[in-house]
């Protein structure tokens, strides 16, 4: 297999001043993180822990309340790992809010200008005890949040709880809630912690070495890029004496308890490593190819393959991106399997796919969410359009050149390089 094209563009901070990025810098992944949650799931399942139809129930402390596992309006039914890495649970989309501030956030007085309390610090790592008490009746006991007087239990009652108003397994809720929830089931299923779960048992054997849940636990002396806002205004993009203190801000390093479903921090080298072993559906390195397969196959039950929109935590291309996105620079590429995710925090922008029958994937991590909200997909779409062709070659006579590229391209990639801080990956694999 041929190596993977990395590249690192632009700067760790808004600061003009601040280092290079470097393809071994870290970024912060927002929802990219969601897969490496999902891998968690599956290498339980190899393990022989759990399986995914297994009632979440089968893993709490006998002594909970049944709100922790059962929606109450449904309490005869179970609620499924499978309905977790699906966002079929019934769970919430989101924490709430306390009195217009993020207590899940930290820290206090960080991320967009003191929109975070109740955390003076990072990371925050009381995953079990914070699901305990908003998920049950009882009186507050986690460090989360604890600066300020309220429960969270109370506090999720006044916006209807938890759970939705539908039967767990009937409807697709996308929910950063519901797939945080998994650290803490994963440490209930394993006693140990889901940082240190997921280092043993998908890091360290992929060689991921520059990548963790937490910032505070990257190895010594890794670089990390620090979330950036865009502050300018559109037209300033094409101002050439524009300077990047003049378009950006730092927002700074930021922290919340749901991290498992966005907060992992890796490189572009490692993120590769990852990408490059589910290619061959995480085999033999996670798991057996039959168990990988289902990763990126249709996980929903009673979904038609057209319907369907997840695997394991992966979002399944065909389904979301039919007749746009990709579907003209990917056009002679094999879309079997084909899955992805995007991600967008509070200056975070980032978006992964791969194409395991054409040997392709990619990934755009950036620190900043920029001028525009699609740059990441803009930047994985013209990738695209470059693996189409060392995939399959067009017999134009134009030497080669995929004529479907608009000439358009190589100039919106130029203005978005220069305006993210960004780190780029492009592989195409072939045997």
């Amino acid at each position: 297999m041929s190596e993977p094209i990395l590249r690192a563009y632009g700067q760790v901070s808004s600061d003009n001043s601040s280092a290079e990025v470097t393809t071994d810098t870290a970024f912060m992944v927002a929802s990219v993180s969601k897969l490496f949650a999902g891998s968690a799931v599956l290498k339980l399942v190899d393990q022989g822990v759990i399986s995914l139809d297994d009632d979440i129930c089968d893993v709490l402390p006998v002594d909970y309340d049944y709100t922790a596992c059962r929606n109450p309006l449904w309490p005869d039914t179970k609620v499924t790992w499978r309905m977790l890495v699906t966002h079929r649970s019934s769970l919430i989309e989101n924490i709430p809010e306390v009195n217009g501030m993020l207590a899940n956030y930290g820290p206090t007085g960080g991320y967009l200008e003191g929109l975070a309390g109740g955390n003076p610090s990072c990371p925050l790592t009381d995953v079990t005890g914070f699901y305990r008490d908003i998920m049950i009746d009882k009186e507050t006991e986690t460090t989360v949040g604890s600066d300020l007087d309220f429960n969270w239990y109370a506090l999720a009652n006044k916006t209807g709880g938890v759970w939705e108003d539908y039967e767990p397994g009937t409807r697709t809720l996308y929910t950063n809630f519901g797939i945080g929830y998994i650290a803490a089931l994963v440490e209930y299923a394993t006693s140990m912690s889901f940082p240190e779960y997921c280092q043993e048992h998908i890091f360290a054997p992929l060689k991921m070495k520059n990548t963790a849940w937490f910032r505070e636990s990257l190895p010594s002396g890794v670089q990390t890029a620090v979330p950036v806002s865009f502050v300018g205004n559109a037209s300033d993009v094409d101002n050439t004496t524009a300077t990047p203190e003049s378009l950006y801000e730092d927002i700074g390093h930021y922290c919340y308890i749901d991290y498992a479903s966005g907060s992992l921090y890796t490189t572009a080298a490692d993120i590769s490593l990852f990408l490059r072993s589910m290619l061959d559906y995480g085999a033999p390195t996670l798991w057996p190819v039959a168990l990988g397969k289902t990763a990126v196959e249709c996980a929903e039950p009673d979904t038609s393959s057209s319907e369907c929109e997840y695997g394991v935590a992966w979002s399944l291309l065909k389904k979301l991106f039919a007749g746009e996105w990709l579907q003209e620079s990917a056009a002679r590429l094999d879309w079997t399997d084909a899955a992805g995710h995007n991600g967008a925090e509070a200056g975070i922008q980032t978006q992964v796919v791969m194409f395991p029958k054409s040997g392709v994937y990619a990934a755009v991590l950036t620190n900043t969410n920029g001028n525009d909200e699609n740059a990441s997909e803009d930047l994985v779409d013209y990738l695209m359009y470059y693996a189409n062709e060392l995939v399959n070659p067009s017999a134009d006579d134009d030497g080669g050149k995929d004529s479907s590229a608009p000439e358009s391209r190589s100039g919106a990639l130029a203005l978005l390089l220069l305006c993210l801080t960004a780190q780029i990956l492009l592989a195409s694999l072939q045997n």
